[in-house]
């Protein structure tokens, strides 16, 4: 991989996170996770 700015990679994860968030609610109502 090529160089990435603190910045960039920043926003990467909060896109990440955003996401998986909205995975995990579109999930949730559908299966209740055994934890």
């Amino acid at each position: 991989m090529g160089k990435v700015s603190p910045k960039d990679s920043y926003k990467n994860i909060k896109t990440a996170a955003k996401s998986t968030q909205f995975f995990t609610a579109k999930q949730a109502p559908k299966k209740p996770n055994k934890k």
